[in-house]
């Protein structure tokens, strides 16, 4: 079989739907292509996830990830992680007092209550019109993008993969607003990277389980998929320095988020 980028979009789509990933076509979804976050899904999962929110409280929430009040992306970015991790506080009134409400964005305890999707043909138009070849969402989010190419042809290198995903942050930089990790591919050299990663700084990943495999011969691409896309883990980095990310796996299944893997790097 001829590998090409419809084929590791068929075979990675096939993979995540496995995970328990929903499947979304992107021209099938009912939106504005101006905005990049699924905002019913979001706002579902908001009710799933946080007990006793109420629809304004989600509103403000929703607010405050579309308008993060900064100028870099790389600050935008590092925003909205903060409140990935720690969730948003929402001040509102009850019964006369004033109180605070801190949404969830993500649940890290009960990953199960989540909802996952894997979506193809993802038009977003800002600068320009753009579509980039798989995103991954959770609870609404856009959180991981995967840019493919074709082993076959030699003038698409995955160099040239990292090249697009550079302009996508240009040309649609919205999106990367809520990136935890971008992946390049042409189904046999497959690298994992974020928003401030030059090219070397895309690295293979190389844990499932936080433990390197045996087989020296084993599929890093396949590796990725489980790694990091399990439903039971989560993705983070962490800002070490200003201006730059630092990936790591961190679990966010049942055993309260303790981190799994040492393959984290530098970025």
């Amino acid at each position: 079989m001829s590998v090409n980028e419809n084929t590791l979009e068929k075979v990675i789509i096939t993979e995540l739907q496995k995970m328990g990933y929903d499947y979304l076509y992107g021209p099938d979804i009912d939106r504005d292509y101006h905005e990049v976050i699924l905002k019913d899904y979001f706002k579902t999962s908001m009710l799933n996830i946080n007990p006793n929110i109420n629809e304004d409280i989600i509103e403000e929430a929703y607010k405050s990830i579309k308008n993060l009040g900064l100028y870099k992306l790389a600050d935008m970015n590092a925003a909205f992680h903060k409140y990935l991790v720690e969730g948003i506080p929402v001040n509102y009134r009850k019964a006369g007092e004033e109180r605070t409400y801190t949404v969830k964005l993500i649940d890290f305890a009960e990953s199960a209550k989540n909802t996952f999707q894997i979506v193809n043909q993802y038009t977003v138009i800002e600068y320009k019109n753009k579509r980039p070849d798989l995103l991954v969402f959770v609870n609404g989010i856009p959180l991981m993008l995967f840019e493919l190419k074709n082993i076959a042809n030699q003038d698409t290198t995955i160099e040239n993969a990292y090249k697009q995903v550079k302009n996508y942050q240009m040309d649609i930089p919205t999106l990367f607003h809520y990136n935890a990790f971008n992946v390049i591919s042409d189904g046999l050299d497959t690298r994992i990277g974020t928003i401030t990663s030059d090219f070397i700084r895309y690295m293979v990943w190389k844990s499932q389980n936080g433990e390197r495999p045996e087989n020296e011969g084993v599929n890093y691409f396949t590796i990725l998929l489980n790694g990091v896309l399990e439903p039971v883990y989560g993705w983070t980095y962490e800002n070490r320095e200003p201006g730059h990310k630092y990936l790591c796996q961190a679990a966010c299944g049942d055993d309260g988020g303790r981190a799994r893997s040492a393959e984290g790097s530098s970025l």
